[in-house]
């Protein structure tokens, strides 16, 4: 069997013939059966960019957050969801980010947002908060990532403190300072 990227699909290879299945969270469904291993790649890649194509073409950031967070609710995982809910509702609806198109995010835009990102009672919010609401960010990417909606994760380099405003810098003592 051929190792692909988790997400991706398998190709494997059986009787002499190169079968071609879609990814786990698509059900594993047989692509059919394909001569050579170079085929069979060829025909997942393709069917996974139609996939992604039409199901998700010109939905928003936050649009395929509802749906993936809808998903994490029905796969179980309730009380941790309808909190990442209650969050992505508190933190990326309503903002440019969440309005953007899913494919169209870049990494700019999300230090951007991070930038942006205020609190209802006051300017700034704790390093800790524009943490959580970015790793929310991060995890949802990821999936649009592994569903082969985007090729990137854009949210994967950036940092709480980076650039963002967030925090203080921290003040280091020279060696001098130091007495040393």
């Amino acid at each position: 069997m051929t190792r692909r990227r988790w997400g991706t699909g398998t190709v494997s290879e059986e009787r002499g013939k190169w079968i071609p299945r879609l990814p786990r969270s698509l059900g594993r469904i047989r692509l059919g059966s394909c001569d050579t291993e170079e085929e069979a790649k060829a025909l997942l890649a393709a069917t996974l960019e139609e996939l992604a194509r039409s199901e998700y073409e010109g939905v928003t950031l936050d649009q395929y957050a509802q749906l993936w967070l809808k998903d994490r609710i029905a796969a179980g995982a309730h009380s941790e969801a309808r909190d990442d809910q209650r969050r992505w509702e508190l933190r990326v609806s309503g903002t440019p980010l969440g309005a953007m198109p899913l494919e169209h995010v870049a990494e700019r835009d999300v230090r951007a947002w991070l930038r942006d990102m205020r609190g209802k009672r006051s300017d700034t919010l704790a390093p800790r908060t524009k943490r959580n609401a970015l790793s929310l960010l991060r995890s949802c990417l990821e999936a649009a990532c592994a569903a082969c909606l985007i090729p990137t994760n854009p949210a994967a380099r950036v940092q709480v403190g980076e650039r963002d405003g967030g925090g203080r810098e921290r003040e280091w003592l020279t060696p001098v300072e130091l007495g040393e």
